[in-house]
């Protein structure tokens, strides 16, 4: 599992035997789009994970261990008026997105171990880097979470 959190976004990826892969961003106006695909993806052959299937290219590449990790993607996914409209499914519109990310840590981040469950928090750290709807282009600069698994 690979997880990504930022203010606005996210990027979920669940990997086994085959992939699944999830982007929600909600726009400054309110709006959000989704690039969704649960249907199988094959997962990638070699040191790096990136995946390819119809309409959906996306690539998360660990830079430095623990450290700092690399993502993109170049897709078409659903643009919904809103993010409850967008988090129940339905119908949206169609629209290119892509984005080009990354996340490093925090200079003083580290894990820390919770005496509830011993898995611990994600490291603390920021994401930095573009996101592209349609023609728009949203620049991200902001803490973020990442979990790796």
């Amino acid at each position: 599992m690979i997880d990504v959190r930022f203010p606005g976004g996210q990027v979920h990826i669940r990997h086994g035997a085959r992939v699944a892969y999830r982007f929600e961003f909600e726009l400054p106006d309110g709006s959000a789009v989704v690039v969704v695909d649960d249907d199988d993806i094959v997962p990638p052959r070699g040191r790096d994970f990136e995946c390819r299937a119809e309409g959906l290219w996306f690539a998360a590449i660990c830079e430095t261990a623990g450290e700092h990790w690399s993502f993109g993607l170049e897709a078409f996914g659903l643009s919904f008026d809103d993010a409850v409209a967008a988090a129940a499914g339905g119908f949206g519109e169609r629209v290119a997105v892509g984005y080009d990310l990354e996340w490093e840590i925090a200079p003083r981040g580290r894990r820390e171990t919770s005496a509830s469950n011993g898995v611990g928090d994600p490291p603390t750290g920021a994401v930095f880097g573009t996101v592209l709807v349609g023609s728009d282009v949203y620049d991200i600069d902001g803490p973020g979470e990442f979990a790796h698994s």
